[in-house]
């Protein structure tokens, strides 16, 4: 951009390319500027937009009021209660002990109701001239400054209205990061916000502010779709139970049956046309067009979809699962026992509760990606990358994946546009001996989303999560994908109705594809991958770990004052014995986190300092005793399984000889 600068830009241009290089070159590629900076006795008061002012005030008037009503009022992420921690068993023991020593210690009467210290994030809507930015660094207990600024030109003018050098050896005083959103499209800001909570971590999500500067149309939305798509981060992930009973069903699952295995690598592109099949309200409408096209296409059913296509009388050639619980389990079962199964692929997590894998002749697995089997089992193999969180985007990422380049969605609603309709009719989730389930999922649409064929429709979440995971499979992939589902809009995929969708007369035969495509994958009988698995370093590992997190905990408690910083700690142990103890923190770190910020729920709400850190002290012993215990299980399973890996050898070795 060209303009006459001041030295104080000079000044910051230098700082900006030296800290923030990747802003300093968005900035500098912007052009001739459209507005003007207004200066006055030296000073830049406001920015000329041609038609009007940015401010309706001078810059620094209208900060300092804007910076007032902020404190007045201030928009937070407020949890009422620690359920965001994801308590499972061995949480609830500590849990129960930190609400005893709260209880005890008069804590329970003088906790504020939001978090006054170890807080994450301060989302600020705009920079404009950055007036206000000096005293919320100042101010603010956030420990990240997220900067959104739609009109990037802005940021360029803020050069020349504050000394970004002095903002920046503050914020290094109290240690706080800056990160720059500077996308012009509201979807953009909020996935490249999400992006920065999901690297930083949602710990400390609990008590962050939203706090705008200036009015936009881009900020408005921004502010009202990241409101909405920040609860994707609300909940931990994981916990230990969850995990060790996958590490069970994926021994069983890898023992019992012979199987193919699908993973993230490439492989030869397919030219049959695939339908993937799910059980939202729109398939409804559209099995008379599925039913038209049904012998030239391979189709792979969903979840609960399978049932509804069977009713419906379509029969998939492959049916995808993903969830470990025993209801995929119950609803299966009912429905093989009234169709049956014949000629039907499963494709699976080698999570699953093995009896569905009991169910089909023929298994396709693939392993998850961040989950402790692929660590354990799988280590040097690639799991199926976008499989999560719903069974569609398993389905998906398995047929993008497996080659399939021409793939088209039927049923993938992932919202309603009716309330109550959140399924097709015939779905179990409308039999009468499920209405809990329903119940369930009338309670949950809680946000409006772009519709497939225009409008807007309802959705939550979970469906939200998915339908952008499989917009991301599609940018990786970039397949022919068509999305025929009167649902939510997935980006990357093209909207048709599913009357208007013509197939070539000539294409190759279904049985071919599949077997060239099963070919491909490799194969192993049962019990062989297991047979392979050495778990003797990961039982090593948590016997190790016990003096190794000893240390950690001494440390923590002779130089740590705050959550965060036990945090930064626990990461930084993570980071550099994580060859040691893989197995282990694939098994419990998700517990671990978790159960620190249940710690920080009760301390940050603690605005005395010295009943603050007792209570820190009180937590870091029972907190290790919970970690402990996490070893002695982690070890008992792993020792386990190994003893049985071996077991099964040697009467392989046995039956050879």
């Amino acid at each position: 951009m060209n303009q006459q600068l001041s030295p104080l830009f000079d000044r910051n241009r230098e700082i900006f390319e030296t800290r923030y290089p990747h802003v300093w070159r968005h900035l500098d590629g912007l052009g001739s500027p459209v507005a003007t900076l207004v200066e006055k006795e030296g000073s830049a008061v406001n920015v000329d937009l041609g038609g009007g002012m940015l401010y309706p005030l001078p810059a620094p008037e209208w900060a300092e009021k804007q910076l007032q009503s902020f404190r007045r009022y201030p928009e937070r992420i407020s949890f009422s209660n620690p359920s965001h921690c994801n308590l499972s068993a061995i949480s609830f023991k500590l849990l129960n002990s930190l609400i005893a020593y709260s209880r005890d210690n008069g804590l329970t009467r003088v906790m504020e109701g939001m978090p006054v210290v170890d807080v994450g994030y301060l989302f600020v809507f705009g920079i404009g001239l950055g007036h206000h930015i000096p005293q919320l660094v100042e101010e603010t207990p956030a420990k990240h400054i997220v900067l959104i600024e739609p009109v990037a030109e802005f940021l360029w003018h803020a050069l020349s209205a504050i000394d970004w050098g002095e903002v920046f050896a503050a914020a290094e005083r109290r240690g706080i990061v800056f990160h720059f959103v500077l996308a012009k499209d509201p979807d953009k800001i909020s996935a490249a916000v999400e992006k920065i909570v999901s690297r930083e971590g949602n710990t400390f999500l609990d008590g962050s502010y939203f706090c705008p500067h200036y009015y936009s149309w881009a900020l408005k939305e921004t502010f009202v779709i990241l409101k909405e798509r920040l609860k994707n981060y609300y909940i931990s992930s994981g916990f230990i139970e969850d995990e060790l009973e996958m590490v069970r069903n994926c021994v069983q699952n890898l023992e019992r049956w012979p199987f193919h295995l699908i993973e993230s690598r490439p492989f030869r592109e397919q030219n049959l046309p695939v339908f993937i099949l799910g059980a939202g309200p729109s398939i409804d409408k559209d099995f008379p067009e599925i039913r038209r096209l049904r012998d030239r296409v391979i189709v792979i059913s969903c979840g609960t979809a399978l049932g509804v296509l069977l009713k419906n009388g379509i029969r998939p050639d492959i049916h995808c699962e993903l969830e470990r619980g025993e209801l995929t389990y119950t609803i299966l079962s009912g429905v093989h026992d009234e169709y049956g199964f014949d000629g039907i692929t499963l494709i699976a997590s080698t999570t699953i509760d093995p009896r569905v894998s009991e169910l089909f002749d023929k298994r396709w697995y693939f392993f998850r990606s961040g989950l402790s089997p692929t660590t354990l089992f799988r280590s040097e193999g690639t799991p199926l990358y976008g499989a999560d969180p719903l069974v569609c985007n398993a389905a998906f990422s398995a047929a993008a994946y497996l080659g399939f380049s021409q793939i088209y969605l039927f049923g993938i609603d992932l919202a309603q546009k009716q309330s109550g309709r959140h399924h097709a009719k015939d779905s179990v989730y409308f039999n009468e001996e499920n209405t809990d389930l329903d119940e369930m999922y009338v309670k949950r649409f809680d946000r409006k989303v772009p519709g497939n064929f225009g409008g807007t429709v309802e959705t939550f979440w979970a469906f939200d999560m998915g339908r952008q995971m499989l917009s991301q499979v599609q940018r990786s992939r970039r397949t022919h994908l068509v999305n025929c589902s009167d649902g939510a809009k997935i980006y990357g995929a093209k909207p048709k109705v599913a009357a208007s969708v013509t197939l070539p007369d000539i294409l190759p035969r279904r049985e071919d594809v599949l077997a060239r495509v099963e070919a491909q994958m490799p194969a192993f009988e049962a019990g062989e991958m297991l047979r392979k698995v050495d778990l003797d370093a990961h039982i090593r590992g948590c016997e190790e770990f016990v003096e190794a997190f000893g240390e950690f905990l001494a440390t923590v408690l002779r130089e740590d004052r705050s959550f965060v910083a036990m945090e930064a700690r626990l990461h930084d142990l993570v980071n550099e014995r994580r060859p040691d103890f893989r197995g282990f923190f694939s098994l419990a770190l998700s517990s671990m986190v978790s159960m620190l910020r249940l710690g920080s729920f009760f301390a940050s709400r603690i605005n005395d300092e010295e009943k603050r850190r007792a209570f820190f002290e009180h937590f870091i012993d029972r907190y290790g005793e919970r970690c402990i215990e996490m070893t002695e299980i982690s070890k008992d399973l792993l020792s386990s399984v190994d003893e049985d890996n071996k077991r099964m050898g040697e009467s392989s070795s046995q039956r050879r000889a």
